[in-house]
């Protein structure tokens, strides 16, 4: 590989066929019937100038003149769209990306919800028609509040830039769209620190189909934030649970990247797996999530865009297309992870993990179609999500721990496993010629729990 410098970005290659690139010369190639995402952008802004350029005043508009574009402004582009898609964007790219949407005139409010353990900021962005700018406006206002974030492992890069790409759609578009029903947060780029270890993605992402230079997984203190929301090490979950708090959004989104089993599909999906999450008449919003929310979600993006969705998991054993899988697995119940975690606070989460193996302008083209797609589905159904979170959160506050009994925990039956330690303990003392004194040690005494 020879190095290619690219102003304001992350250091280049010429890429090179490499052992991994030419380990499966065989395999077809996947490809969507779909548009380049440049040249929808490319059509929209059109679209989008020549209706900002028109009179203010007609009465069939939907939206204020506050929330139209400058007349006559260019829209932004993300540097993977600039680039053709072998770029994806530093922090300072995003930054400059929200900060010049804005400028073009889109309604939007802007933050950062804290910063990282570097010091970068973790920029918040706030897109709804009539523009809300506090928590308080947004519960006055009777909408769901939708929280999307990207990012969090930053090797994965397409939620970032599906989410930037988003934000300039829906707030350009003159016509009525779901901004008009709902309160969009969205925060592109959450492990900032991680996104500026730019590396060969060979190294950062083997199983990744581009771009070549991509962040890591972790953030700079080597914490996977996404394991990280019950014991809150790391100052980038510290701010994420602060805005869960201010805004308390009814859907929490959190886009991903698969790792690496090959299967037939462009994105897929999981509501929270935590049991408690699917208590009737407690927190019920993974339950709901998974029968009423997901199947819809994956039966519009099929028809309106051809993107094919699942079920989250991975194969056992993967060892590539031609390999035999052991089984079928996903990821555990515990509330380390974000859409486990934030299901038991009462609200729905919901994750999304593009095809790693797909080219990064597919895992894009996924990304956005399935997150506009579920913003649609919230914005028809907005009255029966909230209406399910307050129920969740009535029960949550009427709960009272001093009428729950304690419940004991009790070792675990261990005795046949003691015994096989013995009997192989006891076969390798003789074999040494020693006398048999050893023995097996008495669990430990357990106690109740107290709540």
């Amino acid at each position: 590989m020879t190095e290619v410098s690219t102003a304001g970005g992350p250091p280049q290659q010429q890429h090179t066929p490499t052992a991994r690139d030419t380990r499966y010369p065989n395999r077809p190639h996947r490809t969507l019937a779909l548009r380049p995402l440049t040249r929808f952008a490319a059509a929209l802004a059109l679209t989008a100038c020549a209706s900002a350029s028109r009179t203010t005043d007609t009465a069939t508009t939907s939206t204020s003149s506050s929330s139209r574009l400058v007349a006559g402004a260019a829209l932004p582009r993300t540097r993977a769209e600039r680039t053709a898609f072998r770029e994806t964007s530093t922090h300072a790219d995003v930054v400059a990306f929200l900060d010049s949407l804005r400028a073009a005139g889109a309604a939007i409010a802007m933050g950062s919800i804290g910063t990282t353990t570097e010091g970068r900021t973790i920029p918040y962005v706030i897109a709804s028609r009539p523009l809300v700018r506090t928590p308080e406006d947004a519960r006055r206002s009777g909408r769901p509040v939708v929280y999307v974030q990207g990012n969090i492992h930053a090797g994965e890069v397409e939620g970032k830039e599906a989410l930037q790409a988003l934000l300039r759609d829906l707030t350009a578009e003159p016509r009525r769209n779901v901004l008009d029903s709902l309160i969009l947060i969205a925060v592109p780029i959450y492990n900032g620190d991680g996104n500026e270890r730019f590396d060969h993605q060979a190294r950062n992402r083997g199983a990744q189909n581009g771009p070549e230079m991509v962040g890591q997984r972790p953030n700079a203190r080597g914490f996977d934030l996404n394991r990280d929301y019950m014991k809150v090490d790391a100052p980038e979950t510290r701010a994420s649970l602060a805005m869960f708090t201010a805004w308390a959004p009814h859907v929490f989104v959190d886009l991903h990247t698969t790792n690496g089993s090959y299967h037939g599909y462009n994105l897929t999906y999981s509501p929270s797996l935590n049991p408690a999450a699917e208590l009737p008449g407690a927190t019920f919003g993974g339950a709901y999530a998974r029968d009423s929310l997901l199947p819809d979600v994956q039966r519009r993006t099929r028809e309106r865009h051809g993107i094919t969705t699942f079920p989250y998991g991975n194969f056992a054993g993967d060892e590539g297309p031609a390999s035999v899988p052991k089984g079928w697995l996903t990821y555990d119940h515990r509330p380390r992870f974000g859409t486990n975690y934030y299901a038991l606070r009462g609200g729905i989460s919901i994750l999304s993990e593009a095809y790693s193996h797909d080219p990064f302008d597919v895992r894009v083209k996924a990304t956005y179609a399935f997150v506009r797609e579920l913003l649609s589905l919230v914005a028809e159904r907005g009255g029966v999500i909230q209406a399910q979170v307050r129920r969740t959160e009535g029960t949550l506050r009427a709960w009272d721990p001093a009428r729950v009994a304690d419940v004991p925990v009790r070792a675990p039956n261990d005795a046949p496993l003691r015994r096989r330690r013995h009997r192989r303990a006891t076969r390798a003392l003789h074999r040494h010629g020693r006398a048999r004194t050893w023995r097996p040690a008495r669990p430990a005494t357990h106690r109740p729990l107290s709540h």
